[in-house]
């Protein structure tokens, strides 16, 4: 086997042959395109030195594409007899690739709600099957409004008539900067905008008078108005007895 990050030069294994012949013939051994052993290899992956089969000059080995190979080594004796041996070479994994998120860069919370976001991401790499590890690190700039518990991304639930986010603490956009971290310590950073949206959360506000004067014989007695800071209530208001 070969490691996918393995050198040019790194040992893979030693060749030997035995040879019924008594005239302690010495064996030469040639990489080999396939078990027919007509055509050279020139191919580097692979090469030999004298009787070790090593990486060759230029490999091109990566474990996420290709798990093994198959090589050809063609062994003679030098009385124009060959043989032709065919091995196969395991690639074995390296954990070289970073995390990639998968989870949404911007979200929609509603005020009042703390739940944000299922956070995910993948790393091929066979050491990280288990799973990433998700941590924050930069909150937003308002303060600790964001919370990670496992893949679970949460926050400390905002008032959209009052909101609290931001730099000057008077945002609906909330902002918070995460890293996913492989069992290699390789962390990728990933930032997800909050955005806290409106609920009919607030009463209607009056604000007319609760008195009133009405001379005999009139029947206008006032205009009835309130307020509402809700998004939902921007259209106005119903007024009944």
């Amino acid at each position: 086997s070969a490691a996918e990050n393995a050198a040019a030069g790194t040992d893979i294994g030693t060749l030997s042959t035995t040879d019924g012949d008594a005239s302690g013939n010495s064996h030469v051994y040639t990489l080999v395109t396939d078990s027919g052993g007509a055509t050279a290899y020139s191919g580097t992956d692979f090469a030999i030195d004298s009787a070790v089969l090593e990486v060759g000059s230029s490999p091109s080995f990566d474990y996420e594409t290709t798990t093994s190979y198959t090589v050809y080594v063609k062994v003679s004796d030098g009385s124009n007899t060959a043989y032709v041996e065919g091995f196969t070479i395991s690639i074995t994994d390296v954990n070289d690739q970073a995390p990639v998120w998968t989870t949404s860069a911007t979200a929609s919370v509603a005020e009042g709600a703390t739940a944000v976001a299922t956070l995910a991401a993948t790393d091929s790499d066979t050491a990280d099957s288990g799973g990433l590890t998700y941590s924050i690190t930069t909150n937003d700039p308002s303060g600790t409004v964001f919370a990670v518990s496992g893949t679970a991304l949460t926050m400390t639930a905002q008032d959209y008539e009052t909101p609290a986010c931001g730099s000057g603490g008077d945002s609906l956009t909330c902002v918070v900067v995460l890293a996913a971290t492989d069992a290699a310590n390789t962390a990728t950073a990933h930032t997800i905008t909050v955005t806290i949206t409106d609920t009919n959360d607030q009463a209607p506000a009056w604000t007319t008078a609760a008195t009133a004067n009405v001379a005999e014989g009139a029947t206008a007695v006032a205009t009835m108005a309130a307020t509402d800071s809700d998004t939902a209530d921007s259209g106005g208001l119903t007024y009944s007895i």
